[in-house]
């Protein structure tokens, strides 16, 4: 409501603890986001999508892609970079919930701030 008063925009906000992002760190199952962060992102999602649509994510080709869903927080790995993803462009469509996705350098300086407070 605060956004909505103050900015006349109405948006969606997810929050996260700093304790809650130390765990979507500790919970990445892809440890090519020590070398390759660009290529590692964390999708938040508002929800757990329901498991017929996590099926239909599953069925599509997606290459050398590879994603995994671990308490609320979907991760995708894009070797060819996610400028070239066919998974990241689909997610949100495919699973119908809301989220907002961040590649690892991001979630990593997200969590230096929390540090920091």
């Amino acid at each position: 409501m605060a956004i909505r008063d103050h900015q006349s925009m109405d948006v969606g906000v997810m929050v996260r603890t700093a304790r809650q992002w130390g765990h979507v760190i500790s919970a990445n199952p892809y440890p090519q986001a020590e070398t390759l962060p660009k290529t590692v992102h964390a999708f938040i999602l508002d929800r757990m999508p329901e498991p017929g649509r996590i099926a239909m994510l599953e069925a599509k080709e997606a290459g050398s892609e590879e994603w995994r869903i671990a308490d609320g927080t979907l991760y995708l790995h894009t070797p060819d970079g996610f400028g070239k993803s066919v998974l990241g462009n689909i997610v949100e469509r495919t699973l119908k919930v809301s989220m907002t996705a961040r590649n690892w350098n991001t979630v990593r300086a997200l969590q230096g701030l929390a540090d920091a407070l």
